[in-house]
This record gives structure tokens, sequence and C-alpha cells, in this order.
């Protein structure tokens, strides 16, 4: 848990100045597939299909497609964001 917030953090520091994700951004990893099906689960059960969600969000469809399939992650912008609309604290991503 610790090492997706920390993750967080850095992709939210360097996305002020590049849209590169960090090095050791892998979306492989059990934490990344389990935040990433917790986004999509939180969007399907407030009722959202993936194109008014990603409306709401202002964000490309595309985009959201690839945060819920764990290649990029939410800045922390749309992450607040994400919470906000599923209404559900951004702790409850993190929980087990």
């Amino acid at each position: 848990m610790k090492k997706i917030l920390v993750l967080f953090i850095f992709v939210f520091i360097s996305s002020c100045s590049t849209m590169q994700l960090p090095k050791d951004y892998n979306s492989d990893s059990e934490e990344v597939k389990t935040l990433s099906s917790k986004i999509k689960k939180s969007r399907t059960e407030k009722g959202y299909n993936i194109y008014s969600f990603s409306a709401l969000l202002a964000i490309p469809e595309q985009q959201l497609k690839d945060i819920e399939s764990g290649k990029i992650p939410p800045d922390i912008y749309l992450f607040e964001k994400i919470s906000r609309y599923t209404g559900k604290s951004m702790e409850w991503f993190f929980r087990e």
C-alpha cells in the first residue's frame, strides 16, 4: 500500500514537468491490478459506462480504459475526481 501511494505522489510530481511514467511503474504488479479493478468496480457500481464516466472526468475514453486496465495510473487530481464521483473514499481504493 505504501508503495502505490509513493508511486502516486511520484507520478503527480513528475507530471508537473513531464508526462512519462516512472521507470519502476509495473502495470503487472498486484497493487496496480487491484487499484485498476477497484476503479472499474466503483464506476460500474455507480452505474456509469465508460463513455459517461470519462466525460464526467473530462478525459478521453481511451485514457480511462488505460487506467482501468492498469496501463497508466491516474494523477492525484483525477484520482480525487474518481473518488468523489463514485462516492468512495480515496482510502477505500487501497484497502485489501
